[in-house]
């Protein structure tokens, strides 16, 4: 290239270059609205404030595309100043320089212009753990047990909301046909305001199952005399009893065949006998009641 067309060419850059340099801050700029977090920062000690999720702020900015577009992907919050706040509810203006944006971004409004907080004294309050289940266990089966450990945690939060409680939550535990024990992490059901005095957020929960036990009525059961040697006639013939045991059992209890009703006629002569019947049932069951009693039994001599 001869010297004449580099001098030519190095003019046009340098024209090029004055010209970006000149009309840039003239380019249009780009305005777009960003939904910005408010984050509350430097309560006094001993207060608190009664909402600590705040509503955020629609702050409309301004600044190049790229700059703008880039924001979309940056964690950006606005930080609320309550240093200095009392007891009662308080409106703070949102003062938009306080927004930390990159070089070449302003902001032109915010909506809305203040935040209103209610500022509440804080307390600590040590509660019990209540367990809450949802759904069934598996058919037959029911919890017999459970406990929490922790069995008791330190809350701290705004008085009014904190120091009418008397326990704590879990977060629900879905049973979900569970047929046998387990243990589970679970955390707290904290109100919004409520936060834990120590650093522990899980809390451990052992769940004991048991077979789910029922009681049921069985009537017109009817008793047999047996050992003896002569005729003999029962009064009344039938009895009714009241079993109880797992559900499971009792669901699949055949009466004729694992439930019989007998009195012991052995060995007694002709005459007329007040006598209580014996009741058989499967092992796991256990008799609660028989009705009635006692039975009229007479016995006849063979003729």
């Amino acid at each position: 290239m001869s010297s004449y067309k580099k001098l030519i060419w190095l003019v046009l850059c340098i024209i090029f270059g004055a010209g970006l340099f000149f009309f840039w801050p003239f380019t249009p700029a780009h305005e777009t609205d960003l939904l910005v977090p408010v984050v509350p920062e430097n309560i006094p000690d001993g207060l608190t404030i009664a909402s600590t999720r705040l509503k955020p702020v629609e702050f409309r900015v301004k600044g190049g595309k790229s700059v703008i577009d880039g924001l979309l992907d940056r964690k950006i919050h606005y930080s609320l100043d309550l240093s200095g706040v009392k007891i009662g509810v308080i409106s703070i203006p949102i003062e938009k320089e306080k927004l930390s944006l990159p070089g070449g971004v302003s902001v032109i409004n915010a909506t809305p212009s203040s935040v209103t907080v209610r500022v509440e004294k804080e307390i600590t309050k040590e509660l019990p753990i209540a367990i809450v289940f949802s759904g069934k266990p598996a058919a037959g089966f029911r919890v017999a047990n459970a406990a929490a450990k922790p069995a008791r945690v330190m809350l701290r939060g705004p008085a009014p909301l904190l120091a009418p409680m008397n326990q704590i939550t879990t977060k629900s535990i879905e049973l979900n046909h569970v047929p046998e024990s387990f243990k589970k992490e679970v955390t707290l059901d904290l109100s919004e305001g409520l936060s834990l005095a120590a650093s522990q957020n899980l809390i451990l929960v052992a769940v004991d199952m048991d077979m789910e036990i029922a009681a049921k009525k069985i009537s017109h059961i009817r008793i047999d005399g047996r050992g003896s040697a002569h005729f003999f006639e029962i009064k009344p013939p039938l009895v009714h009893i009241e079993i109880k045991g797992p559900v499971l059992t009792l669901d699949k209890i055949e009466m004729e065949k694992e439930i019989q009703a007998s009195i012991d006629l052995q060995g007694l002569k002709p005459g007329t006998y007040e006598l209580k019947a014996a009741v058989t049932v499967p092992a796991d069951i256990t008799v609660v009641e028989i009705k009635p009693e006692s039975f009229t039994v007479i016995i006849s001599a063979r003729p």
